[in-house]
């Protein structure tokens, strides 16, 4: 990757870089918990993680992706 200059002389992999160290202490610092709690995303996500929807109500899927179109 080439080092590109912005308007104001920073280099282009430098902000890369900090970005991506930042991102990885971050993570350990948290405990890697986007990778923990995945397994409960997807639960949340297929709706298992609820009994039944009484009628008229919204399941977890629905609730989650309705709001998406008006953003």
């Amino acid at each position: 990757m080439a080092d590109v200059p912005n308007s104001n002389g920073t280099g282009v992999l430098l902000i890369v870089a900090r970005l991506v160290i930042a991102g990885l202490v971050f993570s350990a610092w948290f405990g890697l918990a986007q990778s923990r709690a995945s397994k409960l995303a997807m639960a949340v996500v297929r709706g298992s993680t609820m009994k039944g929807t009484p009628k008229g109500e919204l399941n977890h899927f629905h609730a989650l992706t309705a709001p998406r179109p008006g953003s």
